[in-house]
């Protein structure tokens, strides 16, 4: 079973920011974190993650959140949370079909 290096990222926007262009908020949900191949999807679904950063998917591709989390600030507050997975050491491209994700 392959292990991966991974950290979790989000940004966190609100009507005002998606005005600005610039998040509301941004940061680490989690950083530098060793996991197997279920952990990662385990991860994965657990932040939503269904998508790449790009078509063809290589050493540097990302995997994002393509819809907002739908929790309590989502529906009160109209606060979007999105979330990009980066593989920082192991087979991206293997990552990707334990994900089911396509470029």
């Amino acid at each position: 079973m392959s292990k991966f290096i991974i950290s979790v990222t989000y940004e966190h926007q609100d009507e005002t920011s998606l005005e600005s262009g610039e998040p509301y908020e941004r940061g680490y949900e989690i950083e530098g974190q060793e996991v197997d191949e279920d952990e990662l999807k385990a991860i994965a679904n657990e932040y939503g993650v269904n998508a790449a950063s790009s078509t063809v998917i290589g050493q540097f591709t990302w995997f994002n959140s393509s819809s907002p989390r739908e929790d309590r600030e989502y529906f009160e507050k109209g606060i979007e949370k999105f979330f990009s997975l980066h593989i920082k050491k192991g087979d991206v491209l293997h990552a990707a079909r334990i994900l089911n994700i396509k470029g």
